[in-house]
């Protein structure tokens, strides 16, 4: 379990150049208040920035920097885990990211270092924490939002089952390695056979000319020469050959590289057109559910504004798909010639090995008639005979170790299929999940009952909601107001924390709640909330961003507000 002690920060957003300072472990339950635009928010930002390099809000990091002062901005996050104490400080102009244990600066030199530090250290992506973590009206995308492949990615971190998926990577990559070098063997093993096969017929006609003498030397001698002349004539054709292709190789291997570099480009390319059309179709949904008015500020909206502006959505978001299309087509378009250049690239290859075991072989060859030319005939065949059968016996002893090795490559083959099978998402992961979902579904009924929120609430193993309410049929979770939506929300996220905490996995002591009492929630859903709240302050860190001073002050344990002090955010009353 993670246990957050302290969030601070300066120059961050409104905030001037003195820290702001909130003790997260002291109190149960804190209520935190201000006039908009008071920074009530920030710590949110903080939080988040301080541990995942990026804040709650969508905001650029380089937005982070307070407008005035330009520089120095700093969060810094105190936690701990099990008996060590961690402090994390991130910041901008300058960049700063360094991470405490027990005091001693930890060594950050590696490229990938904040990606070990939430895999090895926090145990969990910005997305289960937030999901677990922090409720906001503002920006927060609900799980029931979230795509299939988001909603299981936070399921696995809760469920801390997200190794499953990472030997998932590594063996689909061992498992191309292992095909790659199956064909390798498998070529390789041809080029044995057809080079014993030709020890074979050369060592029978050794064998059959040693019945002569004189004539049968002249004649051995003859033939080696001429199979020695063949031989290295055919060497020197595959050496031309090799050389006339080589810069094609060469260039088909530029080529190749190209391809590659380009796939990487386009996946990118497709990564950031989704980033982009997730970001176009929130703000599509914004102005499609409130025609009216904005739900914040109350203040009236122009039809013809609001038609404009989702004209203008839909519009890009239609354009950002077909670009997609396209950049998908184009991708599936270089891994198409990058197979092909990969075939062509390993004949290439396999010519190479054909010139080296011909090359030896004409050099023994060769060897063997300067032998023959110089000893007495009986001497000379006797040796040239020994010699070929070292070499037939060499290159059968190279055909048996890599037989095997290429016996070894495949059954190392079946066992990889075999294990790609049980780290799908329906094999071993789904097991799991399919032992957890009676107890989720039973929670999440469990937390809208105690909100009065009576309807039957169930996750299948594919994370697709189906909800029955009386006297209707099933629905969805767009079909309920805002309202219900919330309710759905927070049972939801009440739920995640109590498996967390059961499994241990994401478990943390602070629960985040921005203006969650402010939007959808009708005084009687408040109420229930506040009830709901108090239950889970017994084991909890509770922290709720309002506007309702007067009416719930009384509730909480900690009244914090923030204000305005000339241009800066700051906390006027901690009480």
């Amino acid at each position: 379990m993670i246990k957050f002690k302290k969030i601070r920060w300066k120059n961050f957003l409104s905030t001037g150049n003195s820290f702001n300072e909130i003790r997260l472990d002291e109190l149960p339950t804190t209520l935190i208040v201000g006039k908009n635009g008071s920074g009530k928010s920030t710590m949110l930002d903080a939080i988040c920035f301080a541990l995942f390099d990026t804040p709650f809000r969508k905001i650029t990091v380089g937005s982070l920097v307070n407008s005035i002062n330009k520089k120095d901005c700093i969060a810094e996050c105190e936690f701990s885990i099990n008996k060590k104490n961690y402090m994390v400080r991130r910041g901008q102009k300058p960049k700063v990211f360094e991470v405490y244990i027990d005091g001693v600066l930890q060594n950050q030199e590696a490229s990938n270092y904040q990606k070990d530090f939430e895999q090895n250290v926090l145990r969990m992506s910005k997305e289960s924490f937030t999901q677990i973590d922090i409720l906001g009206s503002a920006v927060f995308k609900p799980f029931m939002q979230l795509e299939a492949a988001k909603r299981r990615d936070v399921i696995e971190d809760l469920l801390d089952i997200q190794i499953f998926s990472l030997m998932n990577s590594i063996i689909k990559q061992q498992a191309k390695d292992n095909k790659e070098a199956c064909l390798i063997k498998k070529e390789r093993l041809s080029q044995i056979k057809s080079k014993i096969d030709m020890i074979k017929t050369n060592l029978a006609r050794l064998e059959k000319s040693n019945k002569s003498e004189d004539e049968a030397r002249l004649n051995k001698i003859e033939a080696f020469s001429k199979q020695y002349d063949e031989m290295k004539a055919e060497t020197d054709l595959i050496t031309q050959k090799i050389a006339q292709h080589r810069p094609a190789y060469k260039k088909a291997k530029a080529e190749d590289e190209k391809h590659q570099k380009k796939i990487t480009q386009f996946g990118k390319v497709i990564r950031d057109l989704e980033i982009k059309a997730d970001f176009w179709q929130e703000q599509y949904e914004f102005f499609e559910k409130h025609p009216d008015s904005c739900p914040s500020c109350k203040q009236h909206m122009d039809p013809t504004l609001r038609e404009s502006k989702m004209f203008d959505l839909a519009a890009k978001l239609d354009e950002i798909d077909k670009g997609s299309v396209r950049a998908n087509d184009l991708m599936v378009e270089h891994q198409k010639e990058s197979t092909k250049i990969q075939k062509a690239l390993v004949k290439f290859q396999n010519m190479e090995r054909e010139e080296e075991d011909k090359f030896r072989l004409a050099e023994s060859i060769r060897r063997q008639l300067e032998t023959m030319k110089k000893e007495k005939p009986v001497t000379q065949t006797g040796d040239i005979i020994k010699d070929t059968r070292k070499d037939l016996k060499k290159a059968i002893q190279d055909g048996k170790e890599e037989a095997g090795l290429y016996e070894d490559l495949m059954k190392e083959a079946e066992v990889l299929k075999l294990s790609l099978g049980m780290l799908k998402d329906d094999g071993i992961k789904a097991k799991i999940i399919n032992q957890y979902l009676p107890v989720i579904n039973q929670r999440i009924n469990h937390y809208l009952s105690l909100m009065e929120f009576f309807v039957s609430f169930e996750l299948d193993e594919n994370f697709k909601e189906t909800i029955k309410s009386r006297h209707l049929d099933s629905l969805s979770y767009m079909n309920f107001s805002q309202g219900e939506k919330m309710r759905i929300d927070m049972a939801l996220m009440f739920t995640w924390r109590e498996i967390a905490r059961g499994r241990n996995s994401v478990s943390t002591n602070i629960l985040i709640l921005d203006e969650v009492m402010d939007s959808s929630l009708d005084d009687e859903g408040n109420e229930e909330f506040l009830n709901i709240i108090e239950t889970i302050a017994k084991s909890s860190n509770i922290f709720v961003i309002s506007h309702k001073v007067q009416s719930i002050s009384d509730k909480f344990d900690r009244v914090i507000e923030f204000g305005k002090k000339g241009n800066f955010s700051e906390i006027v009353e901690n009480g």
